[in-house]
């Protein structure tokens, strides 16, 4: 979904609105943060989807063109087409008419004047209402089940679309370069209890506008304060983080070592306290970048970058000149799986040849890494010879047992 411009309750944010209503007039505080370069490759990915859903030649060369002079990924157009795939296959086995970024009035919702949305793909179909988002980041992977931005879209896309027979609706998010399609589908009158939910929320959050900041309503949490602007100065966020880190995590004991109970519950913390000790770093750089006193910490000199040629023609000619042999003055080097799959995208290697080899190629086992226990990955499970059955023993005993 775009962005809904200067939208208070953005749809976007709705996960932290809903949850924290102080992270709303106490982020009215705090300047709009820079585009990132990760926001600007989301952007150009949705326009290059939008161009490729219109079938607008044109519009696609020009992002193409956009992409190369900000030195982004070209490959973009590409990987968009798992998305784009995905709504036109919708649309055509629905039989349903596609709305190509659609505006759609935020108001019914959160009950903010003016506000507005635009939502990546709209399907009206008979009897059903289909609301696509397109989400091009590698980050975590997103759920569309009681996601409340895709909540709040479905809500508007219906509101825009009441005139027609909708007995359901269908949200899903495809995020392209992590393969990952999440579909939920809702009865109608399910969708408006919760969007009526999320409207009397939204109300309460508006009404903090007006309270003193003493009465805001706090939720700290790892989600909840991620891309807050006002994380860096929360007090209620440092005494969470502050909180979880004390003793009152751990269990009335005199034994000096830890048990696994305590080892769980600190687990559950860490995520929080390192986000924010991560700001909190940031925060005192910024302030002593901007020639400002944090008492007792200043800035130093960090370590320096690798060393590089600053004229690297001008250093290959000396070289060259010193009668240096091409092995001593260059590094020869095969090109990776990666490498050679862009060479077959590119047409320099026929899918026949790359064919040939994949078999050639390999990767390191995956290594055993933390995660909640409600993580939807199976269990690591280790394995080592003892864990086979020893066949050639197997045999023998069968061999002897017939002699």
């Amino acid at each position: 979904m775009a962005p809904s411009g200067h939208a208070l309750l953005a749809p976007s944010a709705a996960h932290r609105w809903l949850m924290c209503p102080a992270s709303v007039p106490f982020g009215l505080q705090f300047p709009d943060g820079e585009t990132s370069v990760y926001a600007e490759e989301g952007t150009l990915a949705h326009a290059a989807a939008e161009c490729i859903l219109r079938d607008d030649k044109a519009g696609l060369d020009a992002v193409k063109r956009k992409i190369l002079a900000g030195n982004f990924d070209p490959e973009i157009p590409e990987k968009v087409r798992k998305y784009t795939d995905y709504v036109t296959a919708l649309r055509d086995s629905v039989h349903g008419e596609l709305f190509v970024e659609q505006r759609l009035s935020l108001k019914a919702i959160t009950g903010e004047d003016g506000a507005k949305g635009t939502s990546d793909a709209v399907i009206l179909a008979p009897g059903a209402l289909y609301v696509i988002d397109l989400k091009y980041g590698q980050g975590d992977k997103v759920d569309a089940p009681e996601n409340p931005q895709l909540l709040i879209y479905a809500a508007a896309a219906y509101q825009a679309f009441s005139f027609a027979d909708i007995e359901r609706v269908t949200v899903a998010i495809v995020q392209p370069r992590l393969d990952h399609v999440s579909e939920w589908t809702l009865e109608l009158a399910d969708l408006l209890s919760r969007a009526e939910k999320i409207r009397k929320r939204a109300e309460h959050v508006l009404a903090m506008k007006d309270a003193l900041p003493e009465n805001w309503e706090y939720h700290p949490g790892l989600k909840t304060c991620k891309y807050c602007k006002a994380r860096s100065s929360c007090r209620a966020l440092a005494a969470a983080c502050l909180s979880v880190a004390g003793m009152d995590i751990l269990e009335k004991s005199r034994t000096p070592r830890l048990v696994a109970s305590e080892i769980g519950k600190i687990l559950e913390a860490l995520p929080m306290i390192e986000k924010w000790a991560d700001t909190m770093r940031e925060t005192a750089v910024s302030e002593l970048t901007a020639g400002r006193d944090v008492p007792g910490w200043k800035l130093v000199a960090g370590r320096e970058g690798n060393r590089k040629w600053a004229d690297e023609k001008a250093a290959e000619k000396l070289l060259t000149g010193w009668k240096l042999s091409t092995a001593d003055r260059y590094v020869k080097k095969l090109v990776s799986p990666t490498g050679a799959e862009k060479l077959q995208k590119s047409g320099k290697l026929t899918p026949e040849q790359w064919a040939e080899l994949l078999p050639m190629i390999t990767r390191e086992a995956a290594k055993p890494a933390l995660a909640p226990a409600d993580d939807k990955r199976p269990a690591y499970r280790s394995t080592s010879a003892k864990d086979y059955p020893d066949e050639t023993a197997v045999t023998e005993n069968k061999e002897n047992n017939h002699g």
